[in-house]
């Protein structure tokens, strides 16, 4: 009797027209064995599911992995502004992970990034929501910039600036006078530590929440000494294409 073949253990739910939402997914899909199908589908297929960011038109698949105790994998643009198009990091079961596993430094260094010293100076308070679209869903918080503007009232009445995503000025030069960054869980604030400015987070599940300052603290943050240890593990957190479609990226998640 021939038996069935083995249905796959994870599906990568792609956009049809965006080619590099495919082009990303199937690099992962290649690497681990796991199968293609559509963010149009009603109803995600058997196994673990794995998406390249989550929008509006497929929060119902997002939904349903988590209600349902699935695996699922999140896969978004690289942490670092330098290989951001050819590194694209990736969390099993949530949206940002850091590897807790020690690092031996060695991709972190790859990379040519410098850590710069931090800073103690600056006058204003920097604000870098995400997207509207990403706060209203996914951050569970639509109305974040303007609590977190008021937060920061609370405690401080240094000058406030708003940088929105996808600014015309290159990031480094709005934290030129930065005091503090503020965010949600954006990983712009990568750039804002790696730059040496303190941040706040307000996602206490994102990967930059071991860093974080508090509201309350925001005239003496937090300024942590193991900066370079934390991007190291980011770096072992993100992926080459290659990488995906060798499966050292599906090795790495189970293994850490």
């Amino acid at each position: 009797m021939r038996s069935e073949p083995a249905k796959p253990s994870l599906v990568c739910y792609a956009q049809p027209e965006k080619r590099k939402s495919q082009r990303v997914l199937q690099a992962f899909a290649q690497g681990c064995g796991g199968a293609m199908a559509s963010t149009r589908d009603r109803a995600l297929h058997p196994g673990a599911a794995a998406f390249y960011g989550v929008r509006p038109g497929w929060m119902h698949l997002w939904d349903q992995a988590r209600g349902e105790a699935r695996d699922w994998y999140y896969i978004d643009n690289a942490w670092f502004d330098a290989v951001r198009e050819q590194h694209f990091r990736i969390a099993r079961n949530a949206v940002q992970a850091c590897t807790r596993t020690p690092s031996d430094g060695r991709r972190f260094n790859a990379l040519g990034v410098q850590v710069q010293p931090w800073r103690v100076q600056g006058s204003r308070v920097l604000v870098m929501p995400q997207s509207a679209e990403f706060l209203a869903t996914i951050g569970g918080a639509p109305d974040w910039t303007a609590q977190a503007v008021a937060r920061v009232r609370q405690f401080t009445d240094r000058p406030i600036a708003v940088r929105r995503k996808n600014a015309d000025t290159p990031i480094a030069a709005d934290l030129e006078d930065a005091w503090i960054a503020v965010v949600h869980s954006s990983a712009a604030a990568v750039a804002a530590l790696l730059h040496g400015v303190p941040v706040i987070a307000t996602d206490p599940a994102c990967a930059l929440a071991p860093l974080a300052t508090r509201f309350e603290d925001i005239e003496s943050p937090h300024r942590p000494d193991d900066r370079v240890a934390w991007a190291e593990r980011l770096a072992d957190s993100q992926w080459t294409l290659d990488e995906m479609k060798a499966g050292l990226a599906w090795r790495s998640l189970h293994d850490h």
